[in-house]
């Protein structure tokens, strides 16, 4: 009888170790599905990281569809991030605005006054896309509670977005184009006429003054030889047929 004993004690602690290892088991599988369902929840709620973000895709998607590109793509960017960050400083005051010089509004919302300042700029550039930018407008205020920050960041962001299309109004971008390839001995140039060449002479973003500003000697390279001035060319006669 103590031989069976000791025999069955092994097969005893075995079925111990198991029951032990499976109930492990479902703890640990109730732990990750509890896990998922947390990491689920959360990226469902930053599925909309910020509205900068979500506006600079509505833009992205705007200028597009209007078949904008090159220059005016860039400038048009522009004008919406300038927007945005400018209302945003003017509630929050980290920053120092671009172009609005407004009073500081820190009862507004900062959100609603970004999302209001980049519809303005789009339906302003893009005004055969406004229906599609007016969705987008009303999707991103919905997600906004309402209220009096609300309305106010609405009203600083239409002010900002005024402000910034007025900066850019007179920064000679649609003047007339009157490049062409005529130079001088010695003075390289584009033979290629460059898509927009008016951006050369129009207001910077970044600079105090465009290119042409520049000392001549930063705007072409100078002939390393008089050789290059005083050598005619020669054209060889072509045979009658």
């Amino acid at each position: 009888m103590t031989s069976d004993r000791r025999a069955l004690a092994p097969a005893e602690e075995r079925i111990k170790i198991a029951v032990h290892y499976s109930q492990r088991g479902r703890t640990m599988r109730r732990i990750a599905v509890t896990t998922i369902g947390m990491i689920m929840t959360m990226c469902a709620a930053t599925a909309h990281a910020d509205v900068v973000t979500d506006w600079n895709q509505i833009a992205i998607d705007m200028l597009k569809a209007a078949n904008v590109n090159v220059n005016p793509w860039s400038r048009s960017m522009a004008m919406v991030h300038v927007a945005m960050s400018d209302a945003i400083n003017t509630v929050q005051g980290r920053y120092t605005t671009y172009t609005a010089k407004l009073p500081a509004a820190p009862n507004a919302s900062a959100e609603a006054a970004a999302v209001s300042a980049a519809r303005h700029i789009l339906i302003q550039l893009l005004p055969a896309q406004r229906a599609k930018i007016d969705e987008a407008y009303a999707d991103s205020l919905a997600r906004l509670p309402d209220g009096a920050a609300k309305n106010d960041g609405i009203t600083l962001g239409e002010r900002v977005a005024a402000l910034v299309q007025a900066d850019r109004s007179t920064d000679a971008t649609n003047v007339p184009d009157t490049y062409r390839p005529i130079t001088t001995p010695g003075v390289w140039i584009p033979t290629q006429p460059p898509s927009f060449a008016e951006y050369a002479q129009a207001k910077p973003w970044g600079m105090t003054a465009p290119i042409s500003s520049a000392p001549a000697r930063h705007r072409h390279c100078p002939a390393r030889s008089t050789r290059a001035t005083t050598t005619k060319p020669r054209i060889s006669a072509v045979p009658k047929a």
